[in-house]
């Protein structure tokens, strides 16, 4: 029996169908197509020219059409894709590491819990990797969205046991697989915001819309997991959702702009449209099923009380949600220098393959051979029957309208020969280069910068709230430690950490820089300079220092090379003077005396390692013990 929902239900419904059609998705159309042409520069699809479709450019076109079949597609210098990846992983080249200031005491004792903490969750979610799919999508289409969430999962899988007879037999066990904080990329095209606010924190309201087939919904319906359980729906029920036709809708511009076509799911495929609604005026997540079934209404379910999403804009539009992408600045520009380079194809084509006149009704164009060594009969001057059509040379005016369009294009996003690894050609000096990639560097800082602020700080805070909404029980988590005497073997070591070691208010910021990629010849000479500057500056730790130097020079997990640090428990001096009075025979106060002038010269010698200073230590007068100021403290 079908399932009606409920008048109050019905009436949220249409509330909220009506935001979407009357508000949310006009506003989203406004850049769907512009999205999908950046995506036809950006691949480089030969049907370029046909992306500009519009009626004021039909006559171009239909020319550009009719070269096309004698001469092949035009030519698309993928100068938009190179860009792209040569200012993002000058962005985002590594993971990117957080710095918690406690704001009251409860936090002050647990800054380094919860920094080991998200440092084990972020290694373990691949954070890097979902950050760069955020990262392209900002720089491509101008706004890139990510989602955080608290995951749970469980494995039923098996595991070796000791049975019953002394053998290892196969055990079914539930193995569980993740129960932490995650984030992932939203597709710009499945997300619809609050078109009043101009960021993610003064939007009111926002929908992400996914694509689900009919066994997952039954089955978190049927769970009632996230407040799936509003009505017991059916297989029934979910047919003729229509949201293999929506999909198709969501779809078919991306797939031209790849050059897939716009094809897409059968009518009958088994694919659903979902909506999830999170209104922060009312704190509610409301789950909406193929624009018919309203499915969960919940309380907002994170102790943060925010928008569980973040957006970043490399280039922000004052006031607008959607910044400019790094495309857009060199769209004519790219297109101008494609046709260039396209009339330059064609027309040494024409060179190569020339064009003949021939007198019509005289010669036969059939009887025509133009190849090497053949032969050409002809009855008559050739000149009267045959002759070549000249065609001329592209000017060399168009080789200059190429670097000039070049220059245009490296000006307007900052990247040149010399950003992008190559050689910038000879003429350009030392000087030049550094001047060139230090002005380049200002405008990548500028991106990275507005990446932490827009995108990983709000990720990273909430990532500390969900810890301490979540994290019920105590944990293991593991730390690297420096090995010692009892462990020589010793890199790890596991702290327990449960709910009271993460409490606290916490100010949360990444530290400026930390994805920036590796300056190798920079690092290296800060080695070398922190090296030589230890040697002159009393008190420092040679270990630590030591430890510094190689992170420097690039050394994996440096801690492993160390040996185990050798330390002489305070008691020994009391143990030694015992076995020398009672074993040798000596007088207990002479005894006293050796000890402690052996403990100061082994100290003095410790200080002037440090110091940088030379020769020996001072010594005191055989059976005197030192003076007052210089009296030794056991170790």
């Amino acid at each position: 029996m079908p399932v009606e929902m409920t008048p109050e239900h019905q009436s949220r419904l249409e509330a909220e169908v009506k935001w979407f059609n009357d508000v949310a998705e006009p506003e989203h159309k406004l850049y769907e197509a512009r999205w999908d042409h950046q995506d036809v520069l950006y691949f480089g699809h030969k049907r370029f020219v046909e992306s500009y479709s519009d009626a004021s450019v039909n006559d171009r076109r239909n020319v550009l059409g009719d070269g096309r079949k004698e001469f092949g597609a035009e030519l698309h210098i993928p100068y938009v894709f190179s860009t792209i990846h040569t200012i993002g992983p000058r962005t985002l080249s590594n993971r990117p590491k957080m710095l918690f200031t406690p704001r009251d005491k409860i936090a002050a004792d647990n800054v380094d819990n919860v920094t080991t903490v998200c440092n084990a969750q972020q290694h373990r979610a691949d954070y890097e990797l979902k950050l760069q799919t955020t990262n392209l999508s900002g720089l491509k289409h101008g706004i890139g969205i990510q989602k955080t969430w608290w995951r749970f999962d469980s494995t039923e899988t098996f595991a070796l046991a000791m049975g019953q007879g002394g053998q290892w037999v196969r055990t079914p066990v539930t193995r569980k697989g993740w129960d932490d904080p995650d984030c992932g990329d939203v597709d710009i095209r499945d997300f619809y915001w609050d078109p009043f606010g101009d960021s993610i924190q003064s939007c009111r309201r926002v929908l992400h819309r996914s694509w689900r087939d009919c066994s997952y919904i039954l089955e978190r319906v049927a769970a009632g997991k996230d407040g799936w359980g509003l009505y017991p729906l059916e297989a029934d029920d979910l047919e003729s959702g229509g949201g293999a036709e929506q999909h198709r809708k969501a779809w078919a511009g991306r797939r031209f702009a790849q050059g897939l076509g716009t094809g897409g799911l059968s009518k009958g495929a088994d694919i659903h449209e979902v909506w999830e609604i999170h209104d922060l005026t009312r704190q509610e997540v409301v789950t909406v099923i193929d624009r018919k079934w309203v499915v969960a209404i919940i309380k907002n379910p994170y102790w943060h009380c925010e928008l569980p999403f973040q957006a970043y804009r490399p280039i922000e539009i004052e006031h607008q949600f959607v910044g400019v992408s790094v495309i857009d600045p060199i769209e004519d520009l790219q297109r101008e220098l494609d046709m260039l380079r396209t009339d330059r194809r064609w027309n040494a084509m024409l060179k190569l393959h020339q064009t003949y006149a021939y007198n019509d009704g005289v010669v036969d164009p059939a009887q025509i051979k133009i190849g090497p060594g053949r032969l050409v009969p002809v009855n008559g001057d050739p000149r009267d029957l045959l002759v070549p059509l000249q065609v001329g040379d592209i000017p060399n005016s168009g080789y200059q309208e190429e670097a000039a369009l070049r220059a245009d294009i490296e000006r307007t996003t900052g990247v040149d020969d010399t950003v992008a690894g190559n050689d910038g050609g000879a003429a350009m000096t030392a000087t030049g280069v550094q001047l060139v990639q230090a002005a380049a560097g200002v405008r990548i800082q500028a991106y990275t910068r507005r990446m932490e602020l827009e995108l990983i700080k709000p990720q990273a805070s909430q990532w500390l709230a969900l810890n301490q909404q979540r994290w019920a029980t105590n944990r293991d988590v593991p730390i690297p430690a420096m090995p010692t005497p009892q462990e020589p073997e010793r890199r790890w070591a596991w702290r327990t950490i449960g709910p009271a070691e993460l409490a606290g208010e916490f100010s949360v910021e990444p530290e400026g820089g930390s994805t920036a990629p590796d300056n190798v010849p920079q690092d290296r000479q800060d080695a070398q300079m922190i090296a030589t500057i230890a040697q002159q500056i009393p008190g420092l730790d040679p270990r630590q220092v030591g430890l510094l130097v190689m992170k420097k020079l690039g050394v994996p997990s440096p801690e492993r090379l160390f040996a185990p640090e050798q330390t002489v428990p305070p008691e020994t001096l009391d143990i030694l003077k015992q076995e020398m009075v009672s074993t040798v025979g000596m007088d207990p106060a002479g005894a006293q005396a050796m000890l402690e002038n052996a403990l100061h010269a082994a100290l003095n010698a410790r200080e002037q390692a440090q110091q940088g200073g030379g020769g020996p230590p001072e010594k005191p007068v055989d059976g005197q013990a030192p003076a007052p100021d210089q009296q030794p403290q056991a170790a």
